[in-house]
């Protein structure tokens, strides 16, 4: 049996798949649906049967075998090469249990003009872009060269950027806020990354020291003369007889005993300017990689090969620098 797999039906001009119900016209070969040969009536190529007519593929067969064999992502519908293993677009997984999923897309014809409308229908998805379009400018550079950099969370990102560009307004990031240096480390971004991590790292070891050689002494001495248990949960009022107490000690060991509150204040604070900057400083340094990758590349091809290595999360550097400062947390010294 003759596979028509890739031509299309010259009446509804639809291309043939392998489940199409395909009739061929025994006088000049030229196939079509079924249904489009009954609703007719006839061979489209009839008047042409005098003339010894013989259908033949054309050069558009090979092409529109090619777009069978193109993977549509299940979250944008984007088409992707046959061999593709994440979207070109929002970088989701392409696998084979989202068959289905592509196959539905094609059905309903998915594209461009009414994904958004879609997606307001749908609300288990999310548009990877966050409502911008791809081709959209932020700061001379394409939103879709920016998601591919970005990868992760672009339906969060790509939107602030489009913001901070236009008007200059940003959002206060909890992830940064949370995780600090950690998390410029996880987003690539090693210089501050490097910064607000030893910072805090700096800062939880002169809480430790001076916990260790004088704020737990100066606290033994305190809760000794009021008769009371450091590990005791203390009442209000016992709350006040210790700091009454505590206003009674010489200035230098007040300084000495607060000194920890006041670093662990300082960490807060650190924490904070994090989540205050770290969208904008993230965009920044988006911004230059990808002017940075675009001026060495040679290529369309070479362009996204270096967006897609060089940008993304850096889940190692994030766990470690995570890891030391538990250690510390867990195992003062």
């Amino acid at each position: 049996m003759v596979d028509f797999t890739g031509a299309s039906c010259p009446i509804c001009e639809n291309i043939f798949n392998e489940l199409d119900d395909i009739v061929v016209c025994p006088k000049c070969g030229t196939p079509c649906h079924r249904s489009c040969y009954l609703e007719k009536g006839s061979c489209i190529h009839e008047k042409k049967h005098e003339e010894n007519f013989i259908w033949r593929a054309s050069s558009k067969v090979h092409d529109n075998q090619k777009l069978l064999e193109e993977k549509i992502c299940p979250i944008c519908f984007s088409k992707n090469a046959s061999d593709a293993v994440t979207c070109s677009r929002c970088e989701a997984t392409i696998s084979e249990k989202t068959q289905v999923q592509n196959n539905k897309a094609e059905e309903e014809n998915f594209n461009e003009d009414n994904l958004t409308n879609f997606l307001t229908h749908n609300f288990f998805l999310t548009d990877p872009l966050g409502n911008v379009d791809p081709e959209e400018i932020i700061e001379g550079i394409a939103a879709k060269d920016i998601a591919k950099y970005v990868q992760n969370s672009t339906n969060y990102y790509i939107p602030i950027f489009k913001s901070v560009g236009e008007k200059n307004k940003s959002k206060f990031n909890f992830s940064a806020f949370l995780f600090s240096g950690a998390w410029f480390f996880y987003r690539k971004q090693y210089k501050l990354g490097s910064i607000f991590a030893l910072i805090t790292l700096l800062l939880l070891i002169f809480i430790d020291l001076m916990y260790y050689f004088y704020t737990s002494d100066i606290k033994e001495k305190i809760f000794k003369s009021l008769d009371i248990s450091s590990s005791m949960f203390l009442t209000p009022s016992q709350h006040i007889e210790l700091t009454k107490k505590l206003l009674t000690l010489p200035l230098h060991e007040i300084t000495l005993y607060i000194l920890p509150d006041i670093f662990q204040l300082l960490i807060f604070i650190l924490m904070i300017i994090c989540g205050s900057i770290g969208n904008r400083q993230y965009m920044k340094n988006c911004l230059e990689q990808i002017n940075k990758i675009k001026s060495q590349s040679k290529s369309e091809n070479e362009y996204n090969r270096n967006l897609a290595q060089n940008g993304g999360i850096d889940h190692p550097m994030m766990w470690c620098c995570l890891a030391c400062f538990l250690i510390l947390l867990i195992f003062p010294f």
